[in-house]
């Protein structure tokens, strides 16, 4: 598999839902898929400009943001149902993405 596939297969299955996956991580992506691109992270970011732990936490936060939102599921349980393993993760990973990506931040308020 090319690098460029890989990056585009691990995109789609993110939309997918497999974000919601604890664990998840893009070695083991890498390997499932047979890709041969050596380092998968720097592929990723190179192909995609975005680190794969950045694109995972959006995808997470996302799908928290949008259970509060929408279906009215309290925060504290939300992250239960997104691939965080704790309500601390979610709040780590929440506050250093904002942080890094604080222009987007009206995207991913929760309440």
């Amino acid at each position: 598999m090319e690098c460029n596939e890989f990056c585009d297969k691990v995109l789609a299955l993110l939309e997918d839902g497999l974000y919601r996956a604890c664990g998840l991580s893009l070695p083991y992506l890498a390997e499932s898929l047979g890709c041969r691109c050596g380092n998968a992270g720097e592929v990723f970011e190179d192909i995609t400009g975005i680190p794969f732990e950045d694109v995972l936490a959006a995808f997470r936060i996302r799908e928290v943001c949008s259970l509060v939102r929408d279906k009215g599921v309290r925060l504290v349980d939300a992250w239960k149902f997104s691939g965080f393993r704790s309500f601390r993760e979610y709040r780590s990973v929440y506050g250093r993405f904002l942080g890094k990506y604080a222009d987007c931040a009206g995207l991913w308020e929760c309440g």
